[in-house]
């Protein structure tokens, strides 16, 4: 089935024109029993519909878009998020409640001088402590003794301030928590949050609960390996003191659905790959930056310069990014990382199956989802070859994955998180499922590329 108009390469369409600019150009990735599935081009969906914001300078780049703070509208804010484009606002933190929160403060409070900080991305001969006071992180004069590491790059630390609200008698028996990531310092970070004025305030609930913060110590940091976070909801990070460059860039395509997660912490290092992931330029925050990205982004950070610096990081759902997920369906199905992805989309379809027309229209983030064209409307045929593509991604699932697997849920609601997680699993299945991934990554590397698709 071709939903889009006349065949102009084999297996490729264009679009008719549509109300925001010339059509795209979209790629047949995959034909099943339940029907045809069509994904735009990376260029045509990353760069053309970036000049669609601002004029690009940067040549044939991916784009990260510069937004400066005051000149971002909350309708230009809706779109990028929904349709997962990575951007940054400069100078957000100017008018942000944390504008003072810099190096020293966080040296000099009382509530925040005495956290401890959980070492993350360490290698296995790393001489840094894994915990360590904030007072101690963020010294300007490293000190004697960590001088003498030469030029090895140290790791960042980690406050994980959200995990304060889980089952405290769980938290007092995980090591991976510290009992200073108190209510009392969460109440703080609550009270200097705040949305900025072109994000939907309904936003606040889920700014509150998801603070994360993380701090690099002075004479050479490293930041977070390539991941992908396992949450469906988009990203937001605020540089507070110190400078720290992002890498980021949405996950492959993907030809065969895949069972275990492929993107953990430096994961992607490990196969060809990382060679080809870092599609979009690279993005410098100053103290005040911030930088906004949607599921399904690989993301990498490193520390520069020789200072200390702390930044924020919070998630946010409204709006969702809807036309991001209907336009990757298939490598975000594909990709067991994005399990609660999976499950969005699935509660998407389900509603666009049992709604009426009206309902859906008034619902904006399920209409998003369904508005191929990008007209502001949903019509008929619309949701019909939305939901005739999940149907042939699905079928795909159910034809390729092998039956043993399913049998055990794998690839339809079930994952394999980890190699222990699957040391867990009966030996037969163990040996199951690294035949099917094996098998699964030489159709990927066979039939696309990522900077291709």
């Amino acid at each position: 089935v071709n939903p889009f108009g006349p065949i102009c390469a084999m297996g490729t369409v264009r679009e008719p024109r549509g109300p925001r600019g010339p059509g795209l150009v979209w790629h047949l990735l995959l034909i099943s029993a339940s029907g045809a599935y069509w994904e735009p081009a990376a260029v045509e969906y990353w760069v053309e519909g970036a000049k669609l914001y601002r004029p690009l300078t940067n040549g044939s780049t991916f784009p990260v878009l510069n937004f400066q703070r005051g000149n971002i509208s909350a309708k230009v804010f809706s779109q990028l998020v929904r349709e997962g484009r990575p951007f940054v606002v400069r100078a957000l933190g100017e008018s942000h409640p944390m504008r003072k929160w810099d190096c020293q403060f966080f040296q000099e409070n009382p509530l925040f001088s005495k956290l401890q900080g959980r070492r993350e991305y360490a290698d296995a001969n790393s001489s840094q402590p894994e915990w360590k006071a904030l007072k101690d992180i963020l010294r300007t004069d490293p000190g004697p003794s960590e001088h003498s590491q030469g030029s090895v790059r140290k790791s960042p630390y980690y406050v994980g301030l959200k995990d304060v609200l889980h089952n405290p008698q769980e938290l007092a028996q995980d090591p991976l928590y510290s009992q200073t990531w108190s209510k009392d310092v969460l109440k703080l970070v609550r009270e200097h949050s705040a949305i900025p004025d072109f994000m939907p305030p309904g936003n606040l609930d889920m700014i509150h609960d998801t603070p994360e913060l993380w701090f690099v110590e002075a004479g050479g940091s490293s930041g977070a390996k390539a991941h992908v976070d396992a949450h469906a909801e988009s990203t937001w990070s605020l540089q507070l003191c110190g400078q720290k460059r992002w890498r980021v860039s949405p996950i492959a395509a993907r030809k065969a659905p895949h069972v275990m997660k492929l993107y953990q912490d430096g994961q992607i290092y490990q196969r060809n790959e990382h060679l080809s992931w870092k599609l979009f330029e690279d993005v410098v925050l100053s103290p005040g930056d911030a930088v906004f990205f949607g599921p399904g982004f690989i993301h990498q950070t490193e520390a520069l310069g020789p200072s200390p610096g702390a930044s924020i990081t919070w998630q946010f759902n409204q709006p969702m990014a809807t036309s991001f997920l209907r336009s990757f369906m298939a490598r975000i199905r594909f990709t067991p990382d994005l399990l609660a992805s999976w499950q969005q989309m699935q509660e998407l379809v389900r509603r666009s199956e049992t709604w009426s027309l009206a309902e859906i229209r008034g619902s904006p983030d399920l209409a998003d989802f369904l508005d191929v064209n990008g007209d502001g409307e949903v019509r008929p045929e619309e949701r019909d070859q939305v939901l005739e593509m999940w149907s042939a991604v699905l079928g795909k699932v159910r034809s390729d994955v092998p039956q043993k697997l399913q049998q055990r849920k794998l690839g339809l609601r079930e994952i394999v998180h980890d190699e222990q997680d699957l040391e867990q699993m009966p030996k037969k299945i163990q040996s199951a499922i690294r035949q099917w991934e094996l098998k699964a990554f030489a159709l990927d590397e066979a039939s696309v590329s990522h900077t291709e698709l």
